[in-house]
């Protein structure tokens, strides 16, 4: 969504317009988001709320009945909205513009962490040949005093 809204320039539902068109990578994966969020079985958000609610409707808490009567509403109105307004938006309008969206490359991607790997484990190995002064029973003895 921030690439999106960093080329178009705006946050509002008709800057998705032909989002699915202008850039198929970026359709699908803000739809597997919003199927999410909706609940949709395979995706997670699915199994948050059906923990969520399952929970909420434990008899052992009855206390928590008005957070599961309000999730349920949420459960109904949620995928409406993401299924009919945005999904529509996305897929059935026209864009704007034809240019396609580019997805920039994340910086470094898996080289940097690769190489702040290797440099950390030099470091490890170095630290580890160096000999350790064993710790005396008194200095054990306070730091379990501060600890309790």
């Amino acid at each position: 969504m921030l690439i999106v809204a960093k080329v178009v320039g705006g946050h509002e539902i008709d800057d998705y317009a032909g989002l699915a068109q202008r850039s198929p990578l970026l359709g699908a994966a803000l739809t597997c988001a919003l199927l999410s969020l909706a609940g949709v079985p395979p995706f997670i958000g699915f199994f948050g709320k059906f923990m969520l609610l399952g929970s909420a409707f434990d008899l052992a808490h009855p206390e928590l009945l008005w957070v599961g009567a309000s999730a349920s509403s949420t459960v109904v109105v949620a995928p409406y909205y993401y299924l009919r307004v945005v999904l529509k938006r996305i897929y059935a309008h026209e864009p704007r513009s034809v240019a396609p969206i580019a997805v920039p490359r994340a910086h470094g991607g898996w080289r940097s962490s690769s190489r702040w790997r290797s440099r950390r484990g030099r470091r490890r190995a170095r630290s580890s040949s160096s000999a350790r002064r064993p710790r005396s029973s008194a200095s054990i003895a306070a730091a379990g005093a501060s600890v309790r």
